[in-house]
């Protein structure tokens, strides 16, 4: 009993991986930043930005482990105890799927609806345009019709065959392909939804946005990552964290602590690393942030070992030199901090004093949006879908959207309607960017900036412009389904007279 148990419960775990694995694989890079930012910033779980990673391990071992003791525990009694600490685990496991998945909320949603029909679209638009287009749709179902009705023996006893079963296996041999097919179609059709332009050439390739300075080949919000990111081609502009230090500097930092992204358990023992990263002073103090380094946690190489945390006066200024744009969130200091009541008021006035040029700036903080209007009235004002209502965009200035990936194509399009640029975030896969590319949008926010950079080629719009042009009907191939529909039932027909004979 507990061997059929086991079975099931690895089967629960493949299928409940498999069907994860459907939405999120082609997505990977994408998805990792959406569920490290909830896990981060909505439960605050500093250690648990890498679960999804963590699945992923486990994934690979947990049905062939579960697999093998079910076996075992069905050949010899004496496992029996281990097959039940198995089927534990086993079950374990899948609640902590289960839960991950709906932690995300209607997220998961999302990214079925729109990483399901994006990855069939890649993966079987070829062959699909090869052999399901319509006017050549009605060669595999006849082979499947004729096959079906050849291979079934006669009625004993020279029985005929009823003609409720005959009609029953014309629908079973015709209609289910056809379904098949309109399945696959729709799928496709969703898939290909964001490629509008099929008849046309494609919009421009969307700009880059360095998010975090590139991060994916350079330690996160480093000065050298800013500096190698303005030489990549198709870049328009850097993003990064900012907070205030204790001592009113304005640094760059993405996470509330220094834990995961400096080495301050080596520079500073006796300093707890998961201290609030604002309550440390810059320049001063026991532990002063200049005494960090931003490029050994991740990156190993001794070049970086002298990245320390950088002020954002040195990145306006890499961002002024070279005429980048500059996006970035400013994370409210804790109650209680010296500066939690201006620490906006310290970031304009780095902004102001870089004399960067103002409309450059896209500010993203939507706290004192109107004093931030009348005082600095050249700033660029760009907001979230969630964070402000579209009525009230004209009010807040704001000209520009910054989205993330799943947001449903018809808001893209409303904006777009609405003359509102869209800037798209985390794009980190070619598929993404493919994707963004067919919407049409301005600038997509990317770790994987050399990757997408050098990605000339829209796969998901050749694939769909072939299936589409498959679609177009034509004199040709509208008789030719029609003469071969009438074949295939005049086939059948003949075929189930000899079967009565």
């Amino acid at each position: 009993m507990m061997g059929h148990r086991l079975l099931l419960s690895a089967l629960v775990s493949s299928l409940g991986w498999f069907l994860f694995w459907v939405v999120m694989a082609p997505v990977e890079k994408d998805i990792a930043h959406i569920f490290n930012w909830y896990f981060f910033m909505k439960l605050e779980l500093s250690r648990v930005y890498d679960v999804y990673m963590l699945l992923g391990v486990v994934h690979h071992w947990m049905p062939l482990l579960v697999l093998t003791i079910a076996g075992l525990a069905r050949l010899s009694p004496s496992l029996n105890t281990t097959a039940q600490v198995t089927f534990a685990i086993s079950t374990l496991y899948n609640v902590l799927l289960l839960l991950y998945m709906l932690v995300a909320g209607g997220k998961v949603v999302s990214l079925f609806s729109l990483t399901l029909p994006l990855r069939l679209t890649l993966s079987l638009g070829p062959w699909i345009s090869a052999l399901l287009s319509p006017h050549r749709l009605f060669i595999p179902v006849t082979v499947l019709m004729g096959a079906h009705f050849i291979c079934t023996p006669k009625p004993e006893n020279g029985v005929p065959r009823a003609s409720s079963r005959f009609w029953r296996r014309l629908v079973t041999t015709m209609g289910l392909p056809l379904l098949v097919s309109l399945l696959v179609w729709c799928i496709m059709y969703k898939g290909c939804q964001s490629c509008s332009s099929l008849d046309r050439d494609l919009p421009p390739r969307p700009r880059l946005i360095a998010h975090r300075g590139c991060g994916e080949d350079n330690p996160e919000n480093s000065l050298v990552a800013f500096e190698r990111a303005i030489e990549i081609p198709l870049m328009v502009g850097l993003e990064t964290d900012i907070q205030i230090s204790r001592d009113g500097i304005p640094f760059l930092l993405h996470d509330p602590v220094p834990a995961r992204t400096t080495n301050i358990r080596d520079k500073c023992p006796t300093v707890n690393p998961w201290v609030n990263a604002s309550t440390l002073a810059y320049s001063t103090g026991d532990c002063p942030l200049t005494q960090l380094s931003v490029g050994t946690w991740e990156h190993k190489d001794d070049d970086y070992s002298t990245e320390t945390v950088p002020t954002a006066s040195g990145y306006l200024s890499i961002a002024k030199r070279s005429g980048m744009v500059v996006i970035f969130d400013v994370m409210e200091p804790p109650v209680g901090h010296a500066h939690h009541a201006n620490y906006l008021n310290i970031t304009l006035d780095a902004i102001t004093n870089s004399g960067i040029d103002q409309s450059k700036v896209w500010w993203l903080p939507k706290q004192n949006r109107d004093w931030v209007i009348a005082h600095h009235p050249h700033i660029s004002h760009i907001t979230k879908t969630i964070e402000t209502e579209f009525e009230d965009f004209a009010a807040e200035h704001i000209a520009r959207i910054n989205d993330d990936w799943t947001t449903p194509i018809e808001t893209l399009r409303a904006y777009q309607a609405a003359n509102i640029s869209i800037n798209m975030y985390f794009v980190d896969s070619p598929l993404m960017y493919s994707y963004a590319w067919c919407v049409g949008v301005e600038s997509v926010t990317t770790d994987h900036c050399r990757e997408l950079a050098h990605l000339t080629t829209n796969t998901l719009h050749q694939v769909c412009a072939d299936w589409m042009r498959g679609l177009h009907p034509s004199p040709v191939w509208v008789w030719s389904g029609i003469s071969t529909l009438v074949l295939q039932l005049a086939v059948v027909i003949c075929w189930d007279k000899l079967c009565k004979r």
